[in-house]
């Protein structure tokens, strides 16, 4: 933090899964993060990463936190699955199970090539009204 490398980003208040609330709890989870880690560490924070997943969180959602001033960057978890826009990035899990981390590394690398040989390695986003859509 501090050396233009590493960036403290926000995480939400309580830890709670982004698709479980409304836009006004997801604000009540997000804006107050937000703040608290620019004020211990750098005016201009640019990343958020969802709790647990950004799964189940609406695309307009995700275009209204990445088109506002205060998120630049947004992690998921889907797996290095590419999502609608170059901004909001899929990363993988790594506390799950008991395998080494090579051997993860190398199944989520080998699942990022299936989905990509099978044209299925998109997220998918459910719209306002609870259609899903890519």
């Amino acid at each position: 933090v501090g050396s233009g490398i590493v960036e403290a980003g926000a995480h939400g208040v309580s830890h709670i899964h982004f698709a479980q609330l409304d836009d006004a709890g997801r604000d009540r989870e997000l804006l107050p993060s937000l703040d608290a880690v620019r004020s211990r560490n750098s005016p201009a924070l640019l990343s958020f990463a969802f709790p647990f997943s950004d799964d189940g969180v609406e695309r307009a959602f995700i275009d209204r936190l990445l088109d506002s001033e205060d998120v630049a960057l947004s992690f998921g978890t889907g797996d290095l699955r590419r999502d609608h826009r170059p901004d909001s990035v899929q990363r993988c899990w790594m506390d799950r199970g008991d395998e080494t981390v090579e051997y993860k590394v190398r199944e989520i690398v080998a699942r990022f090539w299936e989905r990509e040989l099978l044209g299925a390695n998109q997220t998918t986003r459910a719209s306002a009204t609870g259609g899903r859509r890519s």
